[in-house]
C-alpha cells in the first residue's frame, strides 16, 4: 500500500466537549495568557484551518486553537479527523517534527519583496524598524539572516546600558543611534544571544560590551573561575 493511502481524512464540525488534549503537549503552550493573541485573532477573523484529531477525538494538532475556542465560548470547532495505523503518539510527533514555520529572516525577505508579511507580530516589528531606520537596515538584516527578534534584543540591550551606565541620561537621538549600531553589530560580527548573556551576567561590564559594539568586534564571555569575563575575539 502507498504510504499516502494509509492515512485517511474526514472533515467535520465537532463539539468542543468531545475533544481530548494530547498528554505530550507542553502545558506552557496553553497556560493562562499564552493564547491571548490567538484569541484576539480568532475572535476577529475566525479559524482559518481546522484542528487535527484522531477517530477517538484525541487532539494531534491544534491545542492552542482549541484553548482559544474555549476561551471564546465556542461550542463547536472544525476538525480534520485522521485515521492511520500509526497511533496518536506517532501522529503527534510527525506533525510537530515535520512542521517548519517561516523564520524571522524569511519574514524580512517576504516584506522587502511584497511590502507586507503574514505574521502580524513580525509585520509590526518590521514596520517599526523601517520607520525608525529605513529599508536599508532591513536589507542588511535579511542578508545576514537576522530576524525581527534581533531588534527586540537590541532595544533591550540599549535600555539596559542607558540604565546601568548612563544612569538614564540619553536623548532619543542617542538611543536611536545605539539601537542602530547594536543591530548592525548583531547582523555583522555579533549575536543577540551574546547580548542576552551580557545582560544576565553581573560580572560583565556593560561599557566593555558597548565598546565592542562601537568598534564592531565580537566577544565571548568566559567563566574560568565562576565569574564571567568578557573576551574580544
Amino acid at each position: 500500500m502507498n504510504k499516502q493511502d494509509a492515512v485517511t481524512h474526514q472533515y467535520k464540525r465537532v463539539p468542543l466537549s468531545q475533544i481530548t488534549g494530547q498528554k505530550y503537549n507542553p502545558p506552557s503552550r496553553i497556560a493562562k495568557g499564552a493564547t491571548a493573541d490567538l484569541v484576539n485573532s480568532m475572535g476577529e477573523f475566525g479559524m482559518f484551518y481546522p484542528v487535527l484529531v484522531d477517530e477517538h477525538m484525541n487532539l494531534i494538532d491544534g491545542h492552542r486553537r482549541t484553548d482559544a475556542a474555549n476561551l471564546l465560548a465556542w461550542t463547536h470547532i472544525h476538525c480534520l479527523i485522521v485515521k492511520s495505523p500509526y497511533g496518536v503518539g506517532t501522529a503527534y510527533a510527525r506533525v510537530n517534527d515535520d512542521v517548519k514555520g517561516i523564520t524571522g529572516s524569511q519574514s524580512l525577505e517576504i516584506y522587502l519583496k511584497h511590502g507586507t508579511v503574514p505574521s502580524l507580530n513580525h509585520r509590526n516589528t518590521i514596520e517599526e524598524i523601517e520607520g525608525r531606520f529605513g529599508k536599508y537596515l532591513l536589507t542588511i538584516m535579511k542578508d545576514a539572516k537576522v530576524g525581527p527578534r534581533a531588534y527586540s534584543v537590541a532595544c533591550s540591550w540599549v535600555r539596559y546600558y542607558v540604565k546601568t551606565v548612563l544612569k538614564g541620561k540619553a536623548t532619543p537621538k542617542d538611543v536611536d543611534t545605539m539601537v542602530k549600531k547594536t543591530l548592525m553589530w548583531i547582523a555583522g560580527v555579533g549575536s543577540g544571544a551574546r547580548l542576552e548573556d551580557a545582560m544576565r551576567d553581573k560580572y560583565t561590564p556593560a561599557q566593555e560590551v558597548m565598546d565592542c559594539i562601537d568598534n564592531n568586534v565580537a566577544f565571548v564571555i568566559n567563566q574560568p573561575t565562576g565569574k564571567s569575563k568578557l573576551k574580544v575575539v
